[in-house]
């Protein structure tokens, strides 16, 4: 049995044992990625709705790190989107320490420069870390997508006979 099933698993696995096997390996990897991919981008997400206020700009705020509309198709696009994710965090929170006080500073009020210097030095800390966490997210919803991609299971086409 043990000989049946070691044949089986090394010819490709298309039924069986190996095709059990396969799929519990594929599911597993891909599951657990995924799992890391929802709970990092989530708490990324978290993160910056706390920091965020009136006095962020909109401009280069990133998308959500969980779901913004695209998700990875395999695992280089997923290092190619949490890298672009990463640099634009970085250049929000940079962008923040400057421009976050020079709106506070247009309130006319002592309290609003404060709250812009505070919210910026808060921002440039804490833009990193969302940052990484988005890029973690990406990149493990990209190794989850390929995981996907590397199904051994055979496509059965019906096909008509010839006349």
């Amino acid at each position: 049995m043990t000989t049946i099933a070691a044949e089986e698993i090394a010819a490709g696995g298309k039924d069986g044992v190996g095709k059990g096997v396969s799929s519990l390996v594929q599911n597993v990897v891909g599951g657990t990625f995924f799992a890391a991919g929802r709970v990092t981008g989530s708490l990324a997400d978290t993160i910056t709705a706390v920091t965020t206020t009136d006095l962020s700009s909109e401009k280069l705020k990133p998308k959500s790190a969980s779901s913004d509309g695209r998700n990875p198709d395999h695992a280089v696009d997923g290092l190619v989107q949490g890298t672009g994710y990463l640099t634009q965090t970085v250049a929000h929170g940079i962008a923040g320490l400057i421009g976050n006080p020079y709106r506070g500073a247009k309130t006319g009020t002592v309290s609003g420069v404060a709250k812009g210097v505070t919210t910026g030095v808060v921002g440039v800390l804490t833009m990193p870390l969302v940052g990484a966490l988005g890029f973690i997210a990406k990149t493990s919803t990209g190794i989850g997508q390929t995981s996907k991609m590397l199904d051994l299971g055979c496509i059965e086409a019906r096909c008509r006979p010839r006349r």
